[in-house]
């Protein structure tokens, strides 16, 4: 079933005021994904991103903060895959670690004072575990009008992943993600 070196959730969030669309990754199949299967997690919602028409995708690599720190774990792996895209260009610029204000909002990227390309206007994000990113996904779903779609991407064949509480226009929003982005 598998066509790519990793499979990954992706999804796609759409808010229904049209304010926002963003890719994330991976809350919902890789439990704890070490530096080389964040590489590939960041390769494969990279992908999904350009085949929904996001030329040169920003891509947030996601943490509670935007240095290094030994004892945050998520910063230290984060650097890490942003090191990699540094030096194994993808046609999008990757930026971690960055903390979520920094990456979706403007004004807190200028009163932060953060020196990157993102500055509020992340097109990707990649959480670190699948706890941040299953917390994000749920309080998304819950609290901002939106529709959310989950894809599993990477293999041969359309596979859908979503919660069981999703509306049913997010079901349908994650059957046409996951054939969309099958390998051909």
């Amino acid at each position: 079933m598998r066509d790519k070196k990793v499979l990954s959730q992706v999804s796609v969030i759409n808010f229904k005021d049209g304010s926002r669309q963003w890719v994330m990754s991976d809350p919902g199949l890789n439990i704890a994904p070490d530096v080389a299967t964040k590489i590939e997690i960041s390769k494969n919602a990279i992908d999904v991103a350009k085949n929904i028409g996001i030329t040169c995708p920003k891509v947030a690599l996601l943490s509670a903060v935007e240095t290094v720190s030994p004892k945050m774990q998520s910063s230290v792996d984060a650097k890490a895959v942003a090191d990699y895209f540094a030096e194994n260009p993808y046609d999008a610029i990757v930026e971690g670690p960055i903390s979520m204000d920094i990456a979706t909002d403007a004004h807190s990227a200028v009163a932060k004072k953060y020196p990157g390309e993102i500055q509020g206007d992340a097109d990707v994000l990649i959480v670190p575990n699948i706890e941040s990113g299953n917390l994000m996904y749920k309080t998304i779903t819950h609290f901002i009008p939106s529709v959310i779609s989950g894809a599993i991407i990477g293999a041969k064949v359309p596979v859908v992943l979503t919660s069981r509480s999703d509306s049913l226009d997010s079901k349908l929003a994650s059957l046409e993600l996951a054939i969309q982005n099958v390998v051909d």
